[in-house]
């Protein structure tokens, strides 16, 4: 059962395809990683200080690294503290709550919210830089709302849903079936009295008049692209018909006219219908059936009159029947009746 029109479901499945490409381009590094660009912009600048801190610090300057060090938090609001610590766990110079915030690495490698530089005096281990950052993005369900990615996805799905939505309703309403036939022409097939109707090569209705439509329960419109093997096709004796013993199907593989065939249906109402039915292929490429023209007669008011014609003759004859026999019996009841001595008159 559709929710939603043949559009929105289109436009959904191009949404997806443009989606899936972005996180493919995504994978394949086609698209800049504004995370890992700021993880190398830090580690750029935590090299940069721990190779002036070294300089100076070997001028006895320790002043000045504290000045060069603040000024670096003052102007970089990612950063929550630094400090200058010795091999022995001195901190020399502390910026911030330092000493509250960092949390002691037993490993080398930094982290995205502590970066962590050896410094180097006559080639030997005399200290190190600890540079301790914001989080590049919160956890759970906002940290992955505010995820670069993320955001460009979800932007780009609903930019163009929006966009596939309403040109996808311009091209598809110039390449609707039902715009093939003028509107003079449609007007006259509606006041066609039988139910007329045109199917592809996949047997899905291309057209159906309004006589049709209304036994159905249904619009013109929205039996466009209808599959006709949907609707409750029988037998004479009410079982359901085979897709293979439906006329058009048999007009479809033969390339033939089906002319004066028998079938039923139930309309709208469920009230069983009989038609004769006749199809005609239209034929497309290379003289191959594209389609089949189909005009359906409702000749149920004829059946059921046949039925009862046959139900009054079916009496007719048993009446007389009996009749027959009655008087074969009257004469004999006469000749009873004379020699018992009654008269009997009639």
């Amino acid at each position: 059962m559709k929710i939603f029109n043949t559009r929105v479901y289109i436009a959904l499945g191009l949404t997806s395809l443009m989606a899936t490409v972005l996180l493919a381009a995504s994978m394949l590094g086609l698209i800049p990683d504004r995370t890992g660009a700021v993880r190398e912009g830090r580690t750029a600048l935590a090299e940069t200080l721990a190779a002036d801190a070294t300089t100076i610090l070997a001028q006895q300057e320790i002043a000045r690294v504290e000045a060069i060090l603040r000024f670096v938090v003052k102007r970089n609001p990612d950063i929550l503290s630094i400090a200058v610590r010795t091999v022995e766990g001195v901190a020399l110079v502390t910026v911030g709550d330092h000493e509250a915030r960092w949390v002691p690495m037993q490993q080398v490698h930094s982290t995205d919210t502590q970066i962590q530089v050896p410094i180097l005096a006559g080639g030997q281990p005399w200290g190190q830089l600890e540079m301790r950052y914001r989080p590049l993005a919160k956890s759970g369900l906002a940290g992955l709302a505010g995820n670069p990615l993320v955001q460009l996805i979800a932007f780009a799905v609903v930019a163009a849903f929006v966009a596939f939505y309403f040109y996808l309703g311009r091209v598809l309403s110039q390449l609707d079936p039902s715009r093939a036939i003028p509107g003079r022409v449609r007007s006259a097939l509606d006041t066609l009295t039988e139910g007329l109707l045109i199917i592809d090569r996949k047997q899905n209705v291309v057209l159906a008049n309004e006589a049709f439509a209304r036994l159905v329960g249904k619009t013109p419109a929205s039996m466009v692209g209808y599959q006709i093997s949907m609707l409750e096709w029988l037998t004479a004796q009410g079982t359901p018909l085979s897709k293979d013993s439906h006329p058009w199907t048999v007009a479809l593989t033969k390339g033939a006219v089906e002319s004066n065939g028998m079938i039923n249906m139930r309309d709208a109402e469920s009230h069983m219908r009989t038609f004769i039915v006749n199809c005609a292929p239209v034929l497309g490429g290379g003289n191959k059936p594209a389609g089949v023209l189909i005009s359906l007669d409702d000749v149920t008011l004829l059946e059921e009159n046949k039925v009862e014609l046959g139900k009054a003759k079916e009496k007719a004859e048993l009446a007389n029947q009996a009749k027959s026999k009655t008087d074969k019996l009257v004469p004999q009841i006469k000749q009873a009746a004379a020699l018992s001595g009654v008269k009997i008159t009639g």
